[in-house]
């Protein structure tokens, strides 16, 4: 028995060197009804075609950085808590520090009381902030709260009912290219898969390692029948086949689609589904 966070199975079993006899994938103890997940690919078809993937970081940062602002100014219409998570803490302070400039987050901190994750070993900070942001998620207005994947608050910290009544990622926590322990890991896989079809080569090693931790920080959400979360990066649509095998079922089976079974549009389209969720449940 595992954890879905240890999704997908077949990279569990070859690392572990365990062939699994038999497996099964269940569903969540949430009814599927009661999960509404979307991937936003941009804000609105006026937007500069501009698609929301992390690799539109480097290339169309302003540009990237807007359409962000705009579309979790539009998620702070979910009452109560909202959990932000990212690849890094670099990435959280430069979208900060572009809003600034642009106005988005004075917008944001207007709709919902912004929370940031502190650096990595400050405890007494970590415990202060979650506890500030619990007791704000309670209000009427409620709270936002940015932190990173593989950070302490996506791994075992309870946001239940209020503390996290929607869940954004933004962009596939890939670890750095880099790192020269990752290059030597990559090729080792790539080496060793060529002589066993049965292991996983390079990248899908270096893919399965990177949702871990995205489907880790996406289990946050579900901690109540009446959570439900949202993933923006436009890669589960343009690489579908790619890329959303790798999440846990209940996600991929729960993605909200369009009459073309495209589970990607932009937020304009999907506000109006996102508000009907909301209203029946609040």
């Amino acid at each position: 028995m595992a954890s879905g966070t240890l999704s997908p199975l077949a990279s569990l079993s070859l690392e572990l060197g365990i062939p699994f006899a038999t497996q099964l994938s269940a569903n969540h103890v949430v009814p599927q009804e009661h999960v509404f997940a979307a991937v936003i690919e941009r804000h609105s078809a006026e937007s500069n075609l501009l698609e929301l993937k992390s690799t539109s970081w480097r290339n169309n940062g302003q540009n990237y950085h807007d359409q962000l602002g705009r579309i979790l100014e539009d998620i702070c219409l979910v009452p109560h808590g909202i959990l932000v998570f990212m690849p890094t803490k670099r990435r959280i302070e430069q979208l900060i520090a572009s809003w600034r400039e642009s106005g988005h987050y004075n917008i944001i901190r207007n709709l919902k009381q912004v929370f940031i994750e502190p650096n990595q070993g400050d405890q007494d900070a970590l415990h202060a902030i979650v506890q500030q942001y619990k007791i704000q998620a309670e209000t009427e207005t409620g709270a936002i709260l940015f932190a990173v994947m593989r950070g302490k608050l996506s791994e075992g910290i309870e946001f239940r009912d209020n503390h996290a009544r929607a869940l954004v990622t933004i962009g596939i926590p890939f670890a750095p290219t880099e790192d020269l322990c990752l290059t030597a890991k990559r090729e080792y896989q790539h080496e060793i898969a060529g002589a066993n079809e049965n292991i996983l080569d390079g990248w899908e090693w270096y893919c399965s390692n990177a949702f871990k931790a995205l489907n880790q920080a996406i289990g946050r959400s579900l901690r109540h029948p009446q959570d439900w979360g949202l993933l923006i990066d436009s890669r589960f649509f343009i690489d579908r086949n790619k890329y959303e095998k790798y999440l846990q079922n209940w996600v991929a089976n729960s993605l909200a689609r369009d009459e073309r079974g495209n589970s990607s549009r932009s937020m304009v389209d999907i506000i109006p589904e996102l508000n009907a969720f909301v209203t029946s449940y609040v």
